[in-house]
């Protein structure tokens, strides 16, 4: 007569149910909680849990992704109106010197997209995260350094006002943004037409800060 083998594991059912939600959740795939089983150094794991070590984030340089509105939409004419020069040569986003600047203004009636541009991009003295930086991070895989911009930094939000998206010939002008929804944790995209005063009074802009000389 066969037995079952008991399980002699100490964790319970409820445990191990709750790390593996939290894994899903977190974008892990099942090849990466094979790999994570298989790790030969799983106490340095337990050591940060414990809080006696840290992990220092490795310096993380994604490739910047020739950007076209079809990336984004085959089904509306959205077209490239205007773009930045300061990002245009870049070949990597460096993820550690993102960060996010505030800016608002404060008309009590609607104003043109051009007026609502120019401010921006002369308010901002640090180049502007453009479309290509927003393929970088979107295509990075599970949006690792979107979840560590967010942990590192509790930043949730980011717009691309690098380049100006126009709906056809006659559309209003938009940016690409980037939110972090706080029920699952999970990162989404949309396009955001800024011609209403409103928008730049609630949305934060995502520029590329320079890093101070050492010097």
């Amino acid at each position: 007569m066969c037995h079952k083998e008991e399980d002699m594991s100490s964790f319970s059912e409820g445990q191990t149910h709750l790390l593996m939600n939290r894994l899903e959740a977190e974008g892990f795939t099942p090849n990466d909680v094979t790999q994570l089983g298989q790790y030969p150094d799983l106490v340095r794991l337990r050591e940060v849990l414990r809080g006696v070590a840290m992990i220092s984030y490795i310096t993380r340089l994604l490739v910047r992704t020739p950007f076209t509105p079809a990336r984004i939409s085959r089904k509306h004419p959205w077209i490239i109106s205007a773009e930045g020069l300061a990002r245009a040569r870049e070949r990597v986003l460096p993820v550690e010197r993102i960060t996010v600047e505030h800016y608002s203004h404060h008309e009590k009636n609607w104003v043109p997209d051009i007026v609502v541009l120019e401010k921006v991009w002369s308010s901002i003295k640090n180049p502007l995260l453009d479309a290509s930086d927003f393929l970088a991070l979107w295509n990075d895989p599970h949006h690792a350094a979107l979840n560590w911009l967010y942990r590192s930094q509790g930043i949730t939000e980011l717009t691309f006002w690098g380049t100006i998206l126009q709906y056809g010939m006659l559309g209003s002008g938009a940016v690409l943004f980037l939110k972090r929804d706080s029920r699952d944790g999970r990162w989404h995209y949309d396009t955001v037409h800024f011609a209403d005063h409103v928008y730049c009074r609630i949305f934060p802009i995502a520029v590329l800060s320079n890093i101070p000389s050492s010097e």
